[in-house]
């Protein structure tokens, strides 16, 4: 049920919600013996994971190295 959860969030274009809950559904321990059922579940929910993480956007921040800092022009130690 989750799994489908995730998915209609990431189909309504909820990405950050809908992948936290497939990668949640992912985490899970198998069982021993899992059922089918369950094994084709968890399989649709890592293909609809893989499709959505791309479309997440993401940032990246580089900060040169500050040789000195100041504050209204005066340098402060």
């Amino acid at each position: 049920v989750a799994s489908r959860l995730g998915e209609c969030y990431v189909s309504l274009g909820r990405l950050v919600e809908g992948t936290e809950i497939l990668r949640k559904v992912l985490r899970e321990p198998l069982p021993a013996e899992p059922p089918a059922a369950l094994v084709k579940a968890l399989e649709r929910a890592q293909k609809a994971l893989d499709t959505a993480k791309p479309r997440i956007a993401g940032l990246t921040i580089k900060v040169a190295a500050v040789s000195e800092l100041r504050k209204e022009g005066k340098k402060v130690s």
